[in-house]
């Protein structure tokens, strides 16, 4: 698991959807561009959803939670599939 740090939260999320989150979070910010995005996440230990702005001017980073295992959260899967369409398609602009 992955905590994703933005505006000085701290989001935990499985490894993929860290990963894919700030990869989208990098090609928007390349284009200058700002996008809500929505992902599974653990709060209080539970399962939930986030919901972060990414792009220019912010700053988000990863940071692997020590002794964790990269684990999957519900619904996962076809989310990232999306965050990977979404990175891919600004690659193409």
């Amino acid at each position: 698991m992955k905590q994703i740090v933005i505006l000085g939260a701290r989001i935990e999320t499985s490894d993929d959807i860290a990963d894919a989150v700030l990869e989208l979070a990098c090609a928007l910010a390349e284009r200058g561009r700002m996008e809500i995005v929505e992902f599974p996440c653990l709060y209080d230990s539970g399962p939930s959803m986030a919901s972060v702005l990414l792009g220019k001017p912010y700053q988000i980073a990863t940071v692997r939670i020590p002794g964790s295992t990269p684990g999957n959260l519900d619904g996962s899967a076809h989310l990232l599939e999306e965050l990977r369409r979404r990175t891919a398609e600004l690659a193409s602009v």
